[in-house]
């Protein structure tokens, strides 16, 4: 893990205004020492970002350290419909507690009946 600091780290972040910057590093100070944002273990850094609201990193890398921690692919539509069992799954997940192939086929079939509740148009294929 990088020895960076905060206001280094947000610097690398690019062109943000300054109240972007304030905000991030207002969410930064919450973690104190545990700068997880600068972790090279995705599964770290998806378990921290899925629980914090303000975006601190780059969002390919918080999908694949999601996905990296739950153990199945996770769809795009779920960090906006289905956030609270997004979390409690990698709470369990962090905590050590795997689902099943069967509990993870369930929740793609939820994934796919959020979306037609929704009534959003979805192709299914199957390979």
């Amino acid at each position: 893990m990088s020895k960076m600091s905060n206001l280094e780290y947000i610097d690398s972040l690019g062109n943000l205004t300054t109240e972007q910057s304030l905000a991030i590093s207002v969410a930064m100070d919450k973690y104190g020492d545990n700068k997880w944002w600068l972790s090279d273990d995705l599964k770290t850094i998806g378990y921290y970002q899925l629980n914090e609201d303000f975006m601190l990193v780059d969002f390919s890398k918080f999908h694949q350290g999601v996905e990296n921690l739950l153990g199945r692919s996770v769809w795009i539509h779920e960090f906006g419909l289905n956030i609270d069992a997004l979390r409690k799954d990698a709470e369990n997940a962090w905590n050590g507690l795997i689902k099943t192939k069967e509990e993870i086929t369930d929740d793609i079939k939820n994934g796919i009946d959020t979306l037609l509740k929704i009534d959003k148009p979805i192709i299914i294929a199957k390979v």
